[in-house]
């Protein structure tokens, strides 16, 4: 990033920015304000995300903030220069100067904060500016209340955390609250697994809520919710035999497993009789990392693809010259992206993606079939994360003649191709699905379903409301250093 030398109108802007968020007001990010008064060169930005990474965009984390800079990494320390922004404070002077960098870039920055820092003002930020009070005449010119921009009530925040005021705790570090960390490493998890970025994740309290319940938004709409009891532990029987512990029964939130929630010294006996055991804290962590992943593909918005590209063209600008934007269009790449995410196929190979991209551009016009070629190009990754210890593939097979069909079944409607089956058919097949899995998944084996090319795709959209999380393969995605190994096959007598 380059930063023009701060002027003082810029500093002005930049303390009454500091006077607005300290109210409450809350600019879309640090990134916008920056760029729309002209301070960086939006098309310079590349490390937009080590911002947020150390902000983290789940409140203020002073705590972070100030290990990131002492932080061994040049590019954490300049993000967390960035941050300055949110703890003006002069004690961080002596820090700031000691500093070194070797990017032109990062010392061009550190000058810009120290020039910020040695002129803040804090008698200046707490002072209310005139449009934003109720009156001249009030009292040491303070409001309990600021305006609130109706663009602000009309934006939705891809993602959102609701905690009842029992749970507050659960956010402070000075309480042993370690949430925001967790959610931390969440997104880093994310970034290496899938390929993206988990946009910033805000955290409300919500007094409308029981002191023990959250609730987990997605674009505004409620997509998970529980209850956890802090200092408590929750205690799962793998075996599901009766349970025998002393506590309160309840439902594990991400999985809806049988609990019981248990205090310390049942913690110990729970362990004993082999229950899997966890704290507070990673029942609601766990659950917020199976939203993410169940709705990827929501949350991977047009924007990033966007950023994406741009990036990626700054780096290889040959690969999509002449293909993006004249050939196929940011929406048509934004749904194959989609599709790959929503069945939890990192998109982090962006070469190799773009490539797949390139060489079928003007071939396919239909997105899910091209989605299902791109696959192909994936089929190594994909495999590695289903290979047990042995990097064997567990799979399901389906009868040649059942195969046939279904392939048979498939017919064209307005949206694409769909297996057309009746209900009673259906119903048959996905109950002896269930129950190959179930027995399967009882020996401790995670099995894949393995189906030609031609309908993997149409039976997924056949039977994932009733199976949304068991794997379906097609042969063409089978890398060739993966070992197959048949668990079972599915028959249906059609006599």
């Amino acid at each position: 990033m380059e930063f023009v030398t701060i002027s003082q109108d810029q500093r002005k802007a930049f303390i009454e920015w500091v006077r607005i968020f300290k109210k409450g007001m809350n600019p879309n990010n640090l990134f916008d304000f920056w760029m729309k008064k002209g301070w960086c060169d939006p098309d310079k930005i590349v490390e937009k995300n080590m911002y947020f990474w150390c902000q983290s965009g789940f409140g203020d984390s002073k705590e972070l903030f100030e290990r990131s800079l002492k932080d061994k990494d040049e590019k954490i320390v300049s993000a967390a220069l960035y941050s300055i922004i949110w703890y003006p404070d002069k004690r961080y002077l002596p820090i700031i100067k000691k500093l070194s960098f070797k990017d032109k870039k990062n010392k061009e920055l550190k000058k810009v904060m120290i020039n910020f820092l040695t002129n803040y003002d804090e008698k200046a930020v707490n002072k209310i500016p005139p449009e934003y009070s109720k009156s001249s005449n009030e009292k040491n010119n303070k409001i309990k209340h600021m305006p609130e921009p109706v663009d602000e009530l009309l934006r939705l925040e891809i993602m959102g955390l609701e905690i009842g005021k029992g749970l507050i705790k659960i956010v402070d570090s000075s309480k042993g609250g370690d949430l925001l960390e967790r959610i931390n490493g969440i997104r880093r998890q994310f970034a290496i697994d899938l390929g993206f970025i988990v946009p910033i994740i805000r955290i409300r309290d919500n007094t409308q809520l029981e002191a023990n319940e959250y609730h987990i938004k997605i674009k505004g709409d409620i997509v998970g919710k529980g209850f956890i009891m802090p200092d408590q532990y929750l205690a799962m029987n793998p075996s599901a035999k009766e349970n025998v512990l002393e506590g309160i029964q309840t439902k594990e939130p991400a999985f809806n497993l049988p609990a019981v929630w248990i205090n310390k010294n049942e913690k110990i006996r729970a362990e004993k009789l082999k229950y899997t055991v966890v704290d507070y804290i990673t029942v609601l962590a766990t659950h917020l990392k199976e939203i993410i992943k169940k709705y990827a593909h929501e949350i991977f918005i047009r924007e990033d693809v966007a950023v994406m590209i741009e990036n990626y063209n700054k780096r290889c600008p040959s690969v999509l010259n002449g293909i993006y934007p004249e050939k196929i269009s940011l929406s048509k790449i934004h749904n194959i992206f989609k599709n790959l995410l929503r069945e939890n196929v990192s998109i982090r190979d962006i070469n190799t993606i773009f490539e797949a991209i390139g060489d079928y551009v003007g071939r396919i016009k239909d997105i899910d079939i091209f989605s299902e070629y791109i696959r192909t190009y994936l089929k190594r990754n994909i495999c590695q994360k289903l290979v047990d210890k042995n990097n064997n593939l567990n799979v399901i097979f389906l009868d040649s003649k059942l195969e046939k069909k279904l392939e048979d079944s498939l017919q064209k409607s307005d949206t694409g191709y769909r297996i057309v089956i009746d209900a009673d058919f259906k119903k048959e097949l996905i109950n002896k699905i269930l129950n190959e899995i179930k027995n399967i998944s009882e020996k401790g084996i995670s099995p894949v379903l393995l189906i030609s090319p031609n309908i993997r795709l149409y039976l997924k959209m056949l039977i994932e409301n009733e199976i949304p999380n068991i794997p379906i393969l097609s042969y063409a995605e089978i890398a060739d250093n993966i070992n197959l190994k048949k668990v079972s096959q599915i028959k249906i007598d059609f006599n």
